[in-house]
């Protein structure tokens, strides 16, 4: 997939030690008639079995943008929009979207499993990354991603 050579965990910026016995892993909750519930105790991985926090989040993303994960050709199509959905304003890339609605290009990936929802989000121009979890089920972390990548954006534009 890529004219780069692998990459570690370690080299593209995971630091926590989630396979050690010791580690501290979130539960998932989540509300079910109005009560909350405890829905996932352990670890819970993600469709690529990668286990990861805000910061971790942060570090990939820095990495890819960065250019120490794809070749040029590899990040052009990762960042390239392939089909739009215009009720939603997105584009769809291959691996990332693209939000058509923003002044500034932005681009993200929203991820979940049950009870467990992330989001990260990077606006080149601005150099803005952000990265969002949460062990809640709802839609918090891409809302929260989103409130705080418009409002960082507006901010700067109005300047």
């Amino acid at each position: 997939i890529s004219d780069k050579k692998y990459m570690s965990p370690e080299e593209a910026g995971f630091t926590e030690d989630y396979d050690h016995p010791d580690a501290t892993v979130a539960v998932g909750y989540h509300r079910v008639n109005g009560a909350e519930l405890l829905s996932y105790k352990g670890s819970a991985f993600a469709c690529a079995d990668i286990m990861a926090s805000p910061k971790d989040l942060y570090r990939w993303t820095t990495a890819l943008h960065g250019g120490k994960v794809l070749g040029n050709d590899m990040y052009r199509r990762m960042t390239t929009p392939y089909i739009d959905d215009e009720a939603s304003g997105t584009s769809y890339c291959y691996g990332l979207m693209t939000a058509k609605d923003n002044v500034t290009p932005v681009y993200y990936h929203p991820g979940s499993i049950p009870c467990f929802i992330s989001c990260v989000i990077y606006a080149p121009e601005m150099d803005l990354y952000i990265a969002a979890m949460s062990n809640y089920a709802s839609e918090t972390a891409p809302g929260l991603a989103n409130s705080l990548g418009r409002t960082f954006i507006e901010q700067e534009m109005s300047k």
